[in-house]
């Protein structure tokens, strides 16, 4: 849709999914002008000023999803139908097109009118050539109308047959826009509908990444100047907030490796880079790749391993020994998802979503690299595992929007087992010496938790405005949870006690694209 469009309607309505729902839609489409100016200068904002006047990018209007979605005439992951619209007298569909816009599933604060921040930035897409993506806030509404806000427009969809034909989600309520009737891009499906879009993925950016060293906490975010900042728990008592600088453009992953602390995210050049902490701090080390993830590493008896999703959409990784960095090395695969990599014993796992939608992993026994090995499901999320002493576990969101796991215990993997809910995030689990407990965000961005400990415990409320991925550890205080609040700050609380802020202003950002 037009950018200066400040029209649109939304019926309101009350669903229930799940004895985790409660959320109706609120409210009117608003469509709010401009793109979101760009965490760091040089990107995307400058790039769409860069544009020559009569250029796509800056005609107003929102690309088409095949563009930006490997060809695919559908929503592309992390964003859902959330309108639709015809245009008439139009050269294709015997005269009458269709189109579904697909915003980007809430994932950033909310910034009212029933929208909520984009985690990803307005852009072209990819080129002047193209109309702008992730940068438009309007909402026709007659798509999934049990989602009180949504983010801004992915892209577009165009179909010949009624939306409402193809998607349950979808009501008949007309919406025209005739101007929109021969716009049109090289990759445009105009003939048999394509299939209702698949459950989005989530694709919701970390909240934090939370370590221990010795008897000290450390908490690192990535901040609204792009930078990775951090604060220090040493018993009861907080440091201030500390800058190490950098341009983060992928989530963070910290880890623990001999007695340092080695702080991973992918830099605004698209490689991969880190800065470590033994009594002091090292500057930003450069581990080059063409990175399209947000880094996963781990550490153990064999090493220090960090890998990525490429942008080749395989797997990659470099290993530490102790005595420097590998090269980087390619596993293959085909990722539609970020890494979880764990490790347990000897062995390292690492778990993806493939392009099937399915769960896979690949095993390194200190010696080789097994063969890519399927667990079937069908995951609308990122995969997160995590290594107990009664078997490795990973986590997943399913096609029902609910949490579903499997464990390998004894040499054997269970089945896929449903444990309920309605999720709004990636399921995120840690393993106290107690039993595996995972939290995850649900439709009224609230936070959830339960235990597998003895079996299923069934999910438990701990309140707050959740806007990110939940980030849990363990300490010697137990668990303790994180999340990127609504009000930009990072909160935290453990089981018992209620939420502490810790201030701050956070924009995460996941580096799934």
């Amino acid at each position: 849709m037009l950018v200066d469009a400040a029209t649109g309607f939304l019926k309101s309505r009350s669903t229930r999914r799940g004895f985790l729902v409660r959320t109706a839609m609120v409210g009117s489409a608003v469509a709010v002008a401009g793109c979101r100016y760009a965490a760091k200068p040089g990107t995307a904002f400058d790039r769409i000023a860069d544009c020559p006047p009569g250029s796509l990018c800056r005609d107003g209007y929102t690309e088409f999803c095949c563009s930006i979605n490997g060809g695919y005439n559908s929503c592309p992951p992390g964003s859902i139908p959330a309108g639709w619209w015809r245009a008439d007298f139009s050269s294709l569909c015997n005269g009458t097109r269709y189109y579904i816009d697909c915003n980007e599933e809430c994932c950033g604060p909310l910034r009212g009118n029933g929208f909520c921040q984009g985690c990803r930035e307005c852009t072209c897409g990819p080129t002047c050539n193209n109309r702008k993506v992730y940068c438009n806030y309007f909402r026709y509404g007659q798509c999934h109308q049990e989602l009180a806000n949504v983010g801004p427009i992915a892209c577009r969809v165009s179909t010949c047959v009624p939306p409402y034909e193809i998607d349950a989600a979808c009501t008949p309520t007309n919406a025209v826009d005739n101007a929109t009737a021969e716009h049109v891009t090289g990759c445009l499906i105009t003939g048999p509908p394509p299939p209702p879009p698949p459950p989005a993925a989530g694709v919701l950016p970390s909240s934090a990444s939370v370590v221990t060293l010795g008897a000290s906490l450390f908490a690192f975010v990535r901040g609204s100047d792009g930078a990775v900042w951090y604060r220090r728990r040493d018993g009861g008592s907080w440091s201030d907030w500390v800058s190490l600088g950098g341009s983060a453009t992928s989530g963070i992953s910290a880890v623990v490796f001999g007695s340092a602390i080695y702080v991973f995210t992918r830099g605004g050049d698209g490689g991969l880079y880190y800065r470590s902490y033994s009594g002091s701090w090292s500057g930003w080390v450069a581990l080059a790749g063409s990175v399209a993830s947000d880094p996963s590493a781990v550490a153990g008896p064999s090493g220090l391993y960090v890998f990525v999703r490429a942008s080749d959409n395989g797997l990659w990784y470099r290993v530490n020994n102790g005595g420097g960095w590998s090269a980087w090395v390619a596993l293959g695969g085909a990722l539609t998802s970020n890494p979880s990599a764990v490790i347990r014993g000897s062995l390292v796992y690492v778990f993806v979503r493939a392009a099937d939608n399915a769960l896979w992993y690949i095993r390194f026994n200190g010696g080789s690299w097994s063969s890519w090995i399927p667990l079937e499901g069908a995951l609308s999320s990122d995969p997160n595992a995590v290594a107990h002493a009664s078997g490795v576990y990973v986590f997943a969101r399913g096609a029902d929007l609910g949490l579903w796991f499997r464990v390998l215990s004894g040499g054997s993997w269970s089945a896929w087992s449903a444990l309920g809910g309605a999720l709004t995030s990636d399921p995120v689990a840690v393993a106290p010496a107690s039993g595996v407990l995972v939290f995850v965000r649900s439709t009224d961005n609230a936070l959830y938790y339960g235990s597998l400990a003895g079996g299923w415990s069934g999910f438990s409320g701990l309140g707050g405005g959740v806007a990110s991925d939940p980030a849990p550890t363990v300490d010697g205080a137990g668990v303790t949870v994180f999340i990127h609040a609504t009000d930009l700050a990072l909160w935290y609380r453990t089981l018992a006690a209620g939420w502490t802020s810790l201030g701050g202003s956070i924009i995460p950002l996941s580096g799934t694209g």
